[in-house]
């Protein structure tokens, strides 16, 4: 099942929600986000700690959601959101809204990343960029394929130890090993499909298309 998760800081527009949604079988809403969708935008389940929501509106905006509270302080929206999902049956997640905001709710979202790469495969989007987690250990784990546009900017960075190769790029890599730092970041796609395959370890993909191209 493939589920469309979406937080507080979301600054996808309303035409892009309905499509990402017409994608997925499933959309959760964390609590604060609910009051920025467009009203023609129903989630299925609204779910957090509900200290950012006002929930006779959203009640009476979307009756039809399924409202979940889940106080336990011990864990963000973000993670609250990801295990409703996979107790639904999520193989795959998509993510807006849970970068560009405070420091800390950001390395917390690649924290998150680092927590569940292996059970569920992760997607994030982040004003027109995306973001794969690739795992190796994952049981959805396949490579990845995504068009490029020449001069577009691709960084693969690794969270552990990992072995990747990565195609059609100005800086390719063939099957190497790669460390934790930044050895990966801002490489240029040369147009056409991009390839990247991590056969060891876990790595994120960024792919940030040319503004001047848009």
């Amino acid at each position: 099942m493939r589920v469309l998760v979406i937080g507080n800081g979301s600054d996808v527009g309303g035409d892009e929600l309905r499509r990402l949604q017409r994608k997925h079988e499933l959309m959760v809403v964390t609590d604060g986000a609910v009051h920025r969708l467009a009203f023609d935008v129903v989630p299925d389940v609204v779910c957090g700690d509900f200290d950012s929501i006002d929930r006779e509106l959203a009640e009476a905006t979307y009756p039809k959601a399924t409202y979940l509270h889940l106080p336990d302080q011990n864990s963000c929206d973000l993670e609250k959101a990801i295990a409703v999902a996979l107790e639904r049956g999520a193989t795959s997640i998509t993510l807006a809204g849970f970068f560009g905001g405070r420091i800390d709710f950001s390395v917390a979202t690649l924290s998150v990343f680092l927590r569940y790469h292996a059970e569920v495969a992760l997607i994030a989007l982040h004003r027109g960029s995306t973001v794969w987690v690739l795992s190796a250990e994952s049981r959805y784990h396949k490579p990845l394929r995504f068009e490029a546009a020449s001069g577009d900017t691709v960084s693969v960075l690794p969270l552990e130890k990992s072995r990747l190769t990565l195609k059609n790029v100005e800086w390719p890599l063939d099957c190497e090993n790669m460390s934790p730092g930044s050895r990966g970041v801002s490489n240029r796609a040369l147009g056409g499909p991009v390839d990247v395959e991590v056969s060891q370890g876990v790595v994120v993909v960024c792919w940030v298309p040319d503004p001047t191209k848009n």
